[in-house]
């Protein structure tokens, strides 16, 4: 499916992701799951209605490689993505109001898109494969 990327970038909601849950890549179904899972619930208005509100969400150690589905989540203050495989953090570019990030133990090597995160006041980096911290 060549155009899918296109269309994930699309969804304004969390359950636009549950939705088109069949047309996502392994790795965005795996971290809609995940998010399923955190929102204790398989019903995607409730799932939407509650991740929309969260401020802090913790998705370490879930092995989640794409967190494009964390897009819409713009209310998240504290984020922790801490011992995943996650190497793409653009998405992140989204949530302006986090304040608290943890990206410890993934495969990060740009990490140009924190750029746009001015509210951080915590960042944690350690062990990834960034090699340019200027963005910052």
């Amino acid at each position: 499916m060549p155009n899918q990327p296109n269309q994930t970038t699309n969804f304004t909601t969390f359950a636009d992701w549950v939705l088109h849950f069949d047309s996502l890549t392994e790795a965005a179904r795996h971290t809609v799951e995940m998010l399923l899972n955190a929102a204790n619930t398989s019903d995607c208005n409730e799932a939407d209605r509650i991740l929309s509100n969260l401020t802090y969400l913790n998705l370490q150690n879930n092995q989640i490689a794409d967190i494009s589905p964390l897009l819409t989540l713009t209310n998240l203050t504290h984020l922790d993505l801490n011992n995943n495989q996650i190497a793409d953090i653009s998405p992140l570019s989204a949530l302006t109001n986090l304040t608290h990030l943890i990206l410890v133990h993934n495969q990060i090597a740009d990490i140009s898109p924190l750029s746009a995160l001015t509210n951080l006041t915590f960042l944690d980096l350690y062990n990834n494969q960034i090699a340019d911290i200027s963005p910052l």
